[in-house]
């Protein structure tokens, strides 16, 4: 079967059994309206790969996160939300020092 027909029948299948097309298929603007709460955390102590995948694991097991970026060079932790979801400054901290850093500074937008 060539490449052609298999995204045809795949697109096909998509429509009539699920109704419509994936939700992955959703223009940005779209994406960014199911997006919630953003927070950047400045830690102290973040200097290696190790540090980062910590952090990462850490935050990533929250229910309601659905992304953590790490970025080493400048220390801040940033957490993108699911809708309707937030974590406290006392659980953010609290996570932080438990992965063995120092939180500085919270922001939120």
């Amino acid at each position: 079967m060539s490449l052609k027909k298999v995204i045809a029948a795949t697109l096909l299948t998509s429509v009539v059994i699920g109704g419509g097309f994936s939700t992955t298929l959703q223009p940005a603007h779209a994406v960014q309206k199911k997006a919630g709460e953003t927070i950047k955390v400045k830690v102290k102590g973040l200097f290696c790969d190790l540090c980062r995948t910590k952090m990462e694991k850490s935050f990533g097991r929250v229910a309601g996160v659905n992304k953590v970026d790490v970025n080493l060079e400048s220390g801040f932790v940033t957490i993108w939300m699911a809708k309707g979801k937030t974590l406290g400054d006392q659980r953010v901290n609290k996570i932080v020092r438990e992965t063995g850093y120092t939180p500085v500074s919270i922001n939120r937008s």
